[in-house]
């Protein structure tokens, strides 16, 4: 029995006897490609077997989780679980579920597709000469006072509704309407003039098709005789007579005008469908100017806010203090946008030792920053009472899922270091800690646990080591170990490694500057793609 495989937000796609497998990863061979820094090339797959939807992990570097279990070999799945792959998290639902779509104001009816009917691109339009007849100072003066309207700072659907009344009161037709577009496709009545509405406004979809892909203007001299546009709805209402033109400009199409007229009414003439392509020509590049007026505005505030939100952030990340009784320590914070979704950190603990932390917040920009600065703040508040990170990584994913979604998390690496050289730690889903002996050997210091907010109600564990001395840790974020130049290798736990070997010897201040000039090298000086955050910790 099929599934279908859903990624919140970025669509899905269906696991069945025409797609039996869907592997997931950050390769482009995927069936199901994410961007995602924690995703391995080849991260995992869905396949169908025996009549039911499995999912594997194909060795991917920070596993595949279902329910919040660790997937070790292929497991059964289901209507209703979760996967989590990287940060990402993967809804299984039933095949025949599909996404409810809103419901609109405009019905687009189904009919045949013939072709008969004056039908005119608008650059013809536009090109030609104006109407011949004794109308054409009228129609000039009309068109002048519905430009100045638009010269107006005024809501764009008050300027139509004004528009679609001065076109009424013109042409004299039954009705007018305007109707725009929506971001799902759809088109909504935006303003009307003329007969009242008793039901939905019905519209022939090769109609909607013709003037808006193909950004054509159509006029019906006798909707009841042309088969190719004929609605039921007009034949109906007796519409002798209808123009229909896209609000379009450089390509852009906004939406629709319509106007139709019903007996004794005469048809509209070439020249009526001319006037108003010209008006709808107009108002789209109304829409438009104030759409780019608003964006410019709304990113000026967003880029003002992002840099007060900055210099905040700046206050809230803390210096590491200047001295730890037997430990040397250096640190690398550089954000790759205005606000981090990083954050490291420390807090005097009991008994002489201290607090040490590095974690990631899900996502990019103003919300993972925040979260971030709220958990500095649980932090700051917790620490000075606490002995075991265990416990402590219990309590901060408890509180932090109840204050962000359900696809928001932290991954966090937490440790208290004691005068003697003893480390206690607690990795929740962070990357291993990288512990390099004195004598050249390494080891890594693997996930306890889920990330913080995940799935709160499962417990963290802690574990232990001491330090000798010349020994040194490393505790970072991906954006160190995944940093890559365009279409290239990450730079990896072995290229950090290589670095912490070439210059083990050196004060840590130095060899921090070495890791980042080999991030430099190997990026090619490209833009920051995550933030990046290294902590390093030598026992003297």
């Amino acid at each position: 029995m099929g599934v279908v495989i859903q990624v919140p937000g970025k669509g899905r796609c269906a696991l069945d006897a025409a797609q039996p497998e869907v592997t997931v990863g950050r390769g482009s061979g995927n069936v199901l490609v994410l961007e995602d820094g924690m995703l391995s090339r080849h991260h995992a797959r869905c396949f169908l077997k025996e009549n039911r939807a499995w999912v594997e992990d194909l060795g991917s570097r920070h596993g595949t989780f279902l329910n919040g279990h660790r997937v070790e070999y292929p497991v059964a799945i289901q209507e209703g679980d979760r996967l989590l792959v990287g940060r990402t998290e993967i809804r299984i639902l039933p095949p025949d579920q599909d996404p409810t779509k809103p419901s609109g104001t405009v019905v687009v009816e189904d009919h045949p597709h013939p072709a008969l009917t004056l039908v005119r691109p608008l650059s013809e339009l536009f090109s030609k000469a104006g109407p011949s007849d004794g109308r054409w100072s009228e129609a000039l003066d009309f068109l002048h006072d519905a430009s100045l309207d638009l010269l107006k700072e005024a809501d764009p659907r008050v300027m139509l509704e004004r528009m679609a009344k001065g076109l009424h009161g013109f042409l004299k037709p039954q009705r007018v309407a305007i109707l725009l577009r929506q971001p799902d496709g759809e088109l909504e009545m935006t303003a009307y003039a003329g007969k009242a509405q008793t039901e939905p406004f019905r519209i022939s979809k090769n109609l909607v098709a013709k003037v808006l892909e193909q950004q054509e203007a159509v006029l019906l001299r006798d909707p009841a005789l042309d088969a190719a546009y004929q609605s039921a709805s007009m034949v109906l209402s007796q519409i002798s007579s209808a123009i229909v033109t896209p609000l379009a400009l450089d390509g852009q199409v906004e939406g629709l005008l319509y106007v139709d007229a019903r007996i004794p009414r005469d048809p509209f003439t070439e020249e009526d469908l001319r006037l108003v392509s010209s008006l709808a020509h107009m108002a789209a590049a109304k829409l438009q100017q104030t759409r780019l007026l608003s964006e410019v505005a709304h990113k000026r505030k967003m880029e003002e806010e992002l840099a007060l939100a900055r210099r905040i952030q700046e206050r809230l990340m803390p210096l590491l203090p200047p001295e730890l009784p037997g430990f040397e320590l250096a640190s690398l914070h550089e954000p790759s946008r205005q606000v981090s979704g990083d954050l490291f950190g420390h807090f005097p603990g009991p008994e002489g030792s201290a607090w040490l932390w590095v974690a990631d917040v899900s996502g990019k920009g103003l919300g993972p920053g925040l979260l971030m600065a709220t958990m500095q703040a649980y932090l700051d508040a917790w620490a000075d009472n606490s002995s075991d990170p265990g416990p402590l990584a219990d309590r901060l994913s408890h509180t932090l899922a109840r204050h962000t979604t359900r696809n928001r998390y932290i991954t966090a690496f937490l440790l208290r270091a004691e005068p003697g050289g003893t480390i206690q730690y607690c990795n929740a889903g962070h990357n291993p800690g990288l512990l390099r002996r004195a004598d050249g050997s390494l080891e890594q210091l693997e996930s306890q646990g889920m990330p913080l907010a995940l799935f709160p109600e499962q417990a963290h564990g802690s574990s232990h080591l001491t330090l000798a001395p010349g020994d040194m840790l490393a505790i970072f974020t991906d954006g160190i170990t995944e940093a890559a130049p365009a279409d290239g290798e990450d730079f990896e736990l072995t290229g950090l490694q290589a670095v912490l070997d070439r210059h083990a010897s050196e004060p840590l201040p130095q060899v921090i500057a070495r890791i980042a000039e080999a991030l430099h090298e190997h990026t090619q000086g490209g833009p920051l793609a995550d933030d990046r955050t290294l902590l390093l910790i030598r026992r003297r």
